[in-house]
């Protein structure tokens, strides 16, 4: 009930240019369409999801605890050292499940963006 409940946030709270799939047991990956605001996004969303409690049971509502874990996508930027990035976001993001400030949950990568070898060359 609860992933039917995140998911169904999920999908409320994003643009319909923008993709949300289920990337494991627990996790939902995001895929933002030219989103400039990739931080602010991922405040809102997870402010969202932790401020909308579901019945557990019978007259007992909990709010989930998430954990968002994001990565600015540059052009040029290998698959797997995507990955990984978004990967140790999240681990990032996980460290801080019991803390006390929820922003804290909420860790986003911007990688260094990636130089065309050919012109790095040229420069160097």
């Amino acid at each position: 009930a609860i992933l039917q409940h995140l998911s169904n946030l999920l999908t409320i709270n994003t643009r319909r240019a923008d993709w949300v799939a289920r990337w494991s047991d627990h996790l939902f990956a995001i895929g933002f369409c030219d989103n400039t605001q990739i931080t602010e996004t991922m405040r809102r969303i997870h402010n969202v999801l932790e401020q909308s409690p579901l019945e557990v049971a019978p007259g007992e509502k909990r709010a989930p605890i998430a954990c968002c874990g994001a990565v600015l996508h540059r052009p040029g930027t290998r698959l797997q050292t995507f990955y990984e990035l978004a990967r140790d976001a999240m681990r990032a993001a996980e460290a801080h499940v019991q803390a006390g400030d929820a922003q804290k949950r909420v860790v986003v990568i911007s990688p260094e963006p990636v130089i065309d070898p050919e012109l790095k060359a040229l420069i160097d």
